[in-house]
């Protein structure tokens, strides 16, 4: 007997089911919306409680399965999503208060200073071109290892399920997310979100009516 064949296949709880089906769907129109113009911010809301409804879930399914390894994978995706929001918050102000410090120095000396200003600007520019990088490459990594859970607590209830969307979803998202600085990353990650919306489509269909969890 395979290890495959060995576990035992575990219904997704109905109220679960659509939680995530409706999460899924509220990050996807959040996304659409966002990139448009004047409603970028509704999008970027409703892309927000869309990921809180999937995250909610997640925990729910794991409390209905009795499942302590989906809980920690939980956990740890939503220690990962917390800790990416703060790198990217703590980058920004030292990005902002780098610029701000460069241009008082600007502002502060006077005519006969200028070819030093210069000087000064040109080092302080340079070095928060470097510190920059280097920042955007933490939280880029911070992001990564966040899409390497999520692909591990993908497959985890895409082989509790049965479903195999979810380990594809996770899949193509940590691919995705590997070749962002190309285009073919954006369009892996559209193929993804529709790997996403048909593997809690797939779970909506397989439901079975529980007890509230």
């Amino acid at each position: 007997m395979t290890y495959e064949s060995a576990i035992v296949r575990k219904p997704f709880p109905r109220e679960v089911a659509n939680l995530g089906f409706m999460g899924v769907l509220f990050e996807v129109i959040g996304f659409v919306v966002s990139i448009i113009p004047f409603i970028g911010t509704l999008g970027s809301l409703l892309s927000l409680v869309g990921t809180i409804m999937l995250i909610i879930s997640y925990f729910r399914l794991a409390k209905a399965w009795q499942d302590e390894k989906l809980r920690n994978l939980s956990k740890w995706y939503v220690i990962g999503l917390v800790a990416t929001i703060i790198a990217s918050i703590i980058v920004g102000i030292i990005i902002a208060g780098s610029v701000v410090a460069a241009g008082g120095i600007g502002a502060v000396m006077g005519n006969d200073g200028t070819a030093n200003v210069g000087n000064i600007l040109a080092g302080l520019f340079a070095g928060l071109g470097i510190g920059a990088f280097f920042a955007a490459l933490f939280v880029l990594l911070i992001y990564l290892a966040v899409k390497i859970i999520f692909y591990y607590l993908y497959a985890h209830i895409a082989s509790i399920s049965g479903i195999s969307q979810f380990k594809t979803t996770g899949l193509l998202f940590l691919i995705g997310t590997l070749t962002s600085f190309i285009l073919i990353g954006f369009v892996i990650m559209i193929i993804g979100a529709v790997f996403h919306i048909i593997a809690w489509s797939k779970a909506k269909e397989s439901s079975v009516e529980t007890e509230t969890v």
